[in-house]
């Protein structure tokens, strides 16, 4: 057989072959759980809409399945748009009512219903006697602000004598965030004024930002903050396109991933804190907007480290409102989930000052938990995923029960 002859078999027998296999994947009954193109489009724009005061909230009474292939979260949101604590909802009138705030974390659309931290925490608390509702305020993509606003405008309606506040390492960008690259939806902001001690809202209510449009509160070398507006092209480039699609339709592909998981480990973890400074490459004209400012932010990042004074008096204010805005709530508990920094250190400091000076009435830190344990927190996540599913979230409600008073139970 001639050489281009040899060379066309081989290549006509790698193409049955991989034909034949995306055939038997697509039979097998682990890939036929979710179409391909979920695997990692996330369908988290079937449970948003526009929301004048939250930047985006959940749509009342949506549901559906939310998955990037390998887990399936079962979810359903009830007639205020929180999501249900089972499919048919929990919630008992005349009971306490418990607020679970904060984002994707809370949220836990990876898991069923039934399956996330305030369902786990609801159904322990009914076990030992308590009457009790405990309610999925979280949103993805949610900023400290975002989740207090949320909070304090389900108030009146379910006078909580309790907020429990999952704290993210990416909280702080989102806090300063207006619209993140590739969101439908932006947000406001909380900003201090040059000379003033006091936050003030910042484009309240919130506007329909145009789709190139990406702005964020950047801070100068004296750590005062500035509106950065810009716009960005976030349009594929060709092959882009083409990888996206490889990425969404081939069941070859998410089986070739799967398994590249298994032999070398999670892929999923958080991404390290950046040493790039924002307001430096804005100033240099170095770049428009990178992927990596959000990194700056969080500990261990040059702006968070360098203009900490001041994101620390921003969360304060924030955890403020919770007091000042929700006069039946007794106590605010806050959980820290784990940090990709090798120190965080200054959010430790802040929350242990904030808990000594009665700001909040509980601090966990999942982090320390996690090591005092001995728990490899990797080996709770999702796969091909940083959050959590179902065994993480058991661990986390145990946590919190334990380390928490909540202010029916003393």
């Amino acid at each position: 057989m001639s050489k281009p002859r040899l060379v066309a078999a081989w290549v006509l027998c790698v193409l049955i072959t991989l034909g034949t296999t995306e055939i038997c994947l697509r039979l097998l009954p682990r890939w036929k759980l979710a179409a391909p193109a979920l695997a990692l489009v996330p369908q988290e724009y079937e449970f948003w809409r526009y929301d004048a005061d939250l930047g985006w909230s959940r749509v009342p009474g949506s549901s559906g399945v939310f998955s990037n292939g390998y887990f399936h979260g079962s979810v359903t949101n009830d007639e205020a748009g929180n999501r249900r604590n089972s499919r048919a909802g929990t919630y008992e009138a005349g009971y306490d009512n418990i607020f679970c705030i904060g984002d994707s974390t809370t949220a836990s659309l990876e898991v069923d219903d039934d399956q996330t931290v305030p369902a786990l925490l609801e159904r322990e608390l009914r076990a030992r006697g308590q009457r009790v509702n405990v309610l999925n305020l979280g949103v993805r993509g949610y900023g400290t602000d975002q989740a207090v606003r949320a909070a304090i405008r389900f108030a009146a309606r379910y006078r909580p004598t309790d907020v429990i506040y999952t704290y993210v390492y990416n909280d702080l960008y989102n806090n300063n965030n207006l619209r993140r690259r590739k969101r439908r939806f932006g947000k406001g902001a909380y900003v201090k004024r040059r000379g003033d001690d006091s936050f003030h809202e910042y484009n309240y209510p919130v506007p329909r930002y145009p789709d190139d449009y990406a702005g964020l509160v950047l801070m100068d070398r004296t750590c005062e903050p500035y509106i950065y507006e810009t716009t960005v092209d976030d349009r594929d480039t060709r092959w882009q396109t083409v990888e996206r699609q490889i990425r969404e339709h081939l069941y070859l592909y998410r089986a070739l991933r799967f398994l590249a998981r298994r032999i070398v480990g999670a892929d999923s973890k958080p991404a390290p804190p950046s040493g790039v400074d924002p307001f430096d490459m804005v100033s240099s004209g170095d770049a428009q907007w990178t992927k990596e400012w959000d990194l700056a932010y969080q500990d261990g990042g040059v702006t968070r480290e360098r203009c900490h004074a001041y994101f620390d008096a921003q969360l304060k204010f924030l955890l403020a409102l919770l007091r000042n805005e929700m006069p039946t709530v007794r106590r605010v508990h806050l959980v820290q989930f784990p940090d990709p920094s090798a120190d965080h250190s200054t959010t430790v400091r802040l929350f242990s000052a904030m808990r000594r000076e009665g700001l909040i009435d509980s601090y966990v830190d999942l982090d320390d938990e996690a090591v005092g344990a001995g728990i490899d927190l990797n080996r709770l996540r999702c796969s091909g995923d940083p959050h959590f599913c179902e065994e993480g979230n058991r661990w986390i409600a145990s946590v919190i029960l334990e380390r928490v008073a909540f202010s029916g139970s003393s």
